[in-house]
């Protein structure tokens, strides 16, 4: 059996026409990734209106930095060869450089008054800070000799002319902003934001605010993705609630092909009389790929195309909605953006519970921090997940663990990957 694929023998496995393996959720991830081309439009944008789109094209230093050699402190610049052997020196102060100013004096000896980021004068090899100088009238005195290059930011010393400040497809943060203002840019080319339909499934969805008839509950997962797509840099669409009908589902997904670069729907993907997305999305043209991940909670994830159209499909419990999205959505809209993948969960953290499984599904985990050990890492202890349908733990959880496919037992002081939300 190949190692992406997992046998697993729930009730939910006997679904006629269908495979009965599930993949990994490596190999999920991968397939997410995979299921639609890099964007290959971009525009220009105002630095101050670039945080969190995605760049398009390595940017480079125009010159080096610092642009000239400079001052570090307050102080009084000196040329070495002027100082004798013996200390106290003494200097007259010759001439004044504030920064970003024209000198005033003259400044071919003696000591000249620079301050914190003026141009150091050409011949002037040091900068004695002015703590360390008396300075009388236009004399100043020191007693400690400076090394060459004391207190002085030499041109180039921090990044050279051609240094690649930010490569392609970072998405942009307020740091990034800040190295690019200081090389001079006031513009960048980043990659078009995805174009992302978000649907929910469900006859018995209401938007909140509506009145509930009895057996409806609000709609949580649309809301929800909506944030997390929008916070991730794409473009959204409310595509609304579709009724548990598979013509008017079929209907719909033709309607959004070709007009989106992903189509992304939570609900009745998994083996019920109503769970039609499948079949509405075969007779709309599309095709499934895989529909089953080795994952608790959210096995039923359906990953399909239609035409360059990607397709997800997500569980309708509030919980493995966004657990899935966090695995398999987000990851699509890099990928789209033409930004590098990163794991779900980049962190390592140290259980402080005990839990067991049945293995052959990861399960995933909300937690919150506890401490740390003797070696640093967090400690966390698990938020109990009673059902995939409430995000009560989920709220109050600092993160969230995983638990590992293969995994039987876990006990306090095993090492689990961790997903910190911000």
């Amino acid at each position: 059996m190949p190692r992406d694929v997992i046998e697993d023998n729930c009730g939910c496995d006997r679904f006629l026409g269908d495979s009965l393996q599930m993949m990994t959720v490596e190999a999920a991830e991968k397939l997410a990734q995979s299921l639609a081309d890099r964007i290959r439009e971009t525009e220009l944008v105002s630095l101050d209106q670039s945080v969190g789109r995605t760049l398009a094209r390595d940017l480079s230093a125009p010159r080096g930095m610092p642009f000239f050699d400079g001052s570090a402190m307050d102080g009084y610049a000196v040329r070495l060869r002027e100082l004798g052997d013996q200390a106290p020196w003494r200097l007259p102060v010759t001439a004044e450089i504030p920064a970003g100013t024209t000198m005033t004096g003259d400044a071919t000896s003696g000591a000249v008054r620079i301050f914190t980021g003026a141009p150091l004068p050409e011949g002037y090899d040091a900068v004695v800070m002015q703590e360390d100088c008396v300075r009388t009238g236009d004399i100043i005195s020191f007693e400690r000799r400076p090394a060459p290059g004391e207190n002085v930011r030499r041109a180039g010393s921090d990044l050279g002319r051609g240094t690649v400040l930010v490569p392609a497809g970072t998405r942009i943060a307020p740091r990034h902003v800040g190295l690019l203002a200081a090389s001079g840019y006031s513009a960048i080319n980043v990659t078009s934001r995805p174009r992302i339909a978000l649907l929910s499934t469900g006859d018995e969805l209401v938007e909140a605010g509506e009145k509930l008839s009895q057996g409806q509950v609000y709609d949580a997962n649309r809301p929800m993705l909506l944030a997390m797509l929008q916070e991730a840099g794409a473009v959204v669409e409310d595509a609304g609630t579709l009724p548990d009908t598979p013509e008017r589902t079929a209907a719909r997904f033709t309607e959004l092909a070709g007009q989106f670069d992903a189509v992304i729907s939570t609900g009745a993907v998994s083996v019920g009389d109503h769970d039609h997305v499948k079949t509405s999305f075969r007779h709309a043209g599309g095709s499934i790929l895989q529909w089953r991940v080795a994952m608790k909670p959210g096995k039923p994830v359906v990953f399909g195309r239609l035409g360059a159209m990607a397709f997800i499909g997500l569980p309708g419990n509030p919980y493995a909605a966004y657990v899935g999205a966090g695995l398999f959505v987000l990851p699509l809209v890099r990928s789209l953006s033409g930004a590098p993948s990163r794991p779900f969960a980049p962190l390592q953290a140290v259980a402080g519970f005990e839990m067991r499984k049945k293995p052959g599904r990861a399960e995933f985990l909300p937690v919150r921090l506890a401490g740390t050990d003797p070696s640093g890492l967090p400690v966390v202890e698990v938020q109990r997940q009673t059902s995939s349908a409430t995000l009560f733990p989920l709220s109050k959880a600092d993160g969230i663990v995983i638990l590992p496919a293969e995994t039987e037992a876990t006990g306090p002081g095993d090492r689990l990957q961790l997903r910190l939300f911000c």
